[in-house]
């Protein structure tokens, strides 16, 4: 069966979410692993690994937390080129058509159009009267309810992981952070090693991995930069 799978990644785990042609798109839940999700998505997709994943990241996500989602990914059996990349923050523009002020409870910071900045209630306050503004604040409940009681005269929409992954397929976008390479196509570097010495096919394969994984998490660190 043709299916899809929406993983938001957090330093503590990933939530899921699967649309499949059978029914609407919907939540699987919160795992700490890329791993367990991906098992737990396939029994609801009914085969081993989605046609298409959508891995959603934060803001600020570092460049090792990046490389290790992308290659969790890839050990499960889905191919770079199968995953298109998506930031919160614009999932989130994109579902509500407004101008977003994202609280991260988890990491106890604020997003908003220009940037990051400390999670603070008098600064969100400050910058949710400057224009119409969709509050929307994300966590773990746990970490939500260590959040400052100010933050609720904002009335924000509170979303789980797993519902930002459920909206990233109710809410498709054509545009991908990264664009990884088809397979079988050479860089500059593959294609000169190829008149060298021949090696083992498996430990080129393997290099061959590792050096697009590691070009896709600087690619999209950069590309998230940009964006804020």
């Amino acid at each position: 069966m043709t299916w899809t799978l929406a993983l938001t990644a957090t330093a503590n785990g990933v939530g899921a979410a699967v649309d499949t042609p059978d029914a609407a798109p919907r939540t699987v839940g919160y795992f700490p692993d890329v791993a367990r999700a991906v098992r737990f998505a396939a029994d609801e997709g009914g085969s081993r690994t989605p046609s298409r994943a959508v891995m959603i990241i934060p803001a600020g996500i570092t460049e090792y937390d990046l490389k290790w989602f992308l290659g969790e990914l890839v050990i499960a059996g889905i191919p770079a080129q199968q995953v298109q990349v998506r930031a919160d923050y614009e999932i989130l523009t994109t579902a509500t058509d407004s101008r977003i002020l994202l609280i991260d409870a988890d990491r106890d910071i604020m997003v908003t159009p220009s940037g990051r900045e400390p999670a603070a209630p008098s600064r969100a306050t400050e910058l949710a009267a400057e224009s119409p503004t969709t509050v929307v604040l994300t966590g773990h409940p746990e970490e939500r309810e260590k959040l400052d009681p100010e933050y609720d005269s904002l009335t924000p929409t509170i979303l789980d992981w797993p519902q930002i992954a459920l909206l990233a397929l109710e809410h498709p976008s054509d545009l991908s952070l990264i664009s990884p390479p088809e397979p079988g196509a050479e860089q500059p570097e593959e294609a000169a090693a190829s008149t060298a010495t021949p090696t083992a096919p498996a430990a080129t394969r393997s290099t061959s991995t590792i050096l697009l994984i590691l070009l896709i998490a600087v690619a999209v660190v950069v590309a998230v930069a940009v964006l804020l």
